[in-house]
């Protein structure tokens, strides 16, 4: 599940760089909701702050290279491989 949750989070932080407007969005993960797949990013741009929320959906394919933190699956880098 600590996997599970890992690579729900990088392919979050993945979409952030493409966003309904093309720019990218990268910041700090504030909340992770699982039952949600939703990951809450808070983003600074020339001075502005905000939140973006990001969506994911089930059955996405992704590809992850994860480093080994403790008992954990830390993933450095994600990419969507396909989305369904």
């Amino acid at each position: 599940m600590t996997r599970l949750m890992t690579l729900v989070v990088i392919a979050c932080l993945w979409a952030l760089t493409v966003s309904a407007d093309e720019a990218p969005i990268s910041g700090t993960v504030k909340a992770v909701d699982a039952a949600a797949n939703t990951v809450t990013v808070e983003s600074t741009v020339k001075g502005k702050t905000r939140t973006v929320v990001i969506h994911l959906k089930p059955g996405w394919l992704v590809s992850a290279e994860a480093k080994h933190e403790g008992d954990k699956e830390v993933a450095e880098v994600v990419k969507v491989v396909l989305e369904r």
